[in-house]
């Protein structure tokens, strides 16, 4: 996997992209060996099958992404955006954070989650997990966690963090529930949260745009909701009605009804 610089350019990448497509276009070796190794489409193809792929720029942008570790161009270019807010202060890269873990639900906007670049966020900026006990719980650091715990036992239920989230909805809206090394952390901290009194009912009053309206409509986020209806986890489902969470809230039991790839959908039938 390539290392990107200090400082990516989303515009430099794209001019890659354009390069790496129009050596493919005159099957140049090492641009045909590049894309048979990144691009699912042509795993294992010779060059003459991948010349017939008739490949367009959304693919070499693919190609360029994935060799950077990132799934898809979009995945590389929030991670580009939220990564520069560093250069302005830490509460701007919170912030940033918060816009790639959370989707636009939470957030108040029309943004999709992008937990892969929340997660590659992270590991370049590890001190962000220690400063905000809020950002801890998106990010699954329970040490943070504990720590604020152990100092005022009433955070459990407090309102906090960029998005005035408690640390409850903070943790199982999280879209790194669905990232491999985060979800046991997470679950981690969720446990640590109910077994320290947090209400499990506790929920946050958001106002959300869709992107076919105009008009913000407001909604309560709940825990169980995050759980059953964003992440789709019946893990931490099961753990939360266990602790009293009421199914009927308005949200929870309607996109229970949505299927994940990790999701018993009888836990609220």
């Amino acid at each position: 996997m390539k290392s990107l610089p200090s400082r990516p350019d989303i515009d430099h990448l794209n001019r890659q992209a354009k390069d790496l497509l129009a050596d493919v276009r005159r099957s140049a070796p090492e641009a045909i060996a590049r894309v048979r190794y990144a691009l699912p489409a042509a795993a294992g193809q010779d060059a003459a099958a991948i010349s017939r792929l008739e490949l367009r720029l959304h693919d070499a942008q693919s190609c360029i992404a994935r060799e950077y570790g990132f799934e898809s161009w979009a995945e590389l270019r929030a991670y580009i955006d939220a990564s520069w807010t560093h250069h302005v202060d830490s509460a701007a890269l919170a912030t940033a954070f918060c816009g790639l873990v959370y989707a636009g639900d939470i957030t108040g906007g029309t943004n999709h989650a992008r937990p892969q670049a929340a997660a590659r966020l992270l590991t370049d900026h590890r001190d962000l997990l220690g400063r905000d006990p809020w950002i801890a719980c998106a990010g699954g650091n329970i040490e943070t966690v504990r720590r604020r715990i152990e100092a005022d036992a009433s955070w459990v239920d407090r309102t906090g963090g960029p998005l005035d989230l408690t640390p409850l909805v903070a943790t199982t809206h999280s879209s790194l529930l669905r990232v491999d090394g985060y979800r046991e952390r997470l679950h981690a901290v969720a446990d640590l949260l109910l077994k320290a009194g947090a209400d499990p009912n506790r929920s946050v009053a958001r106002r959300w745009t869709a992107s076919t309206d105009a008009s913000p409509r407001e909604w309560r986020a709940s825990a169980l909701h995050g759980a059953v209806g964003v992440n789709f986890d019946p893990d931490l489902t099961r753990w939360l009605l266990a602790a009293g969470a009421d199914p009927n809230d308005g949200e929870s039991l309607y996109h229970s009804l949505v299927r994940g790839d990790n999701y018993d959908g009888r836990l609220l039938s």
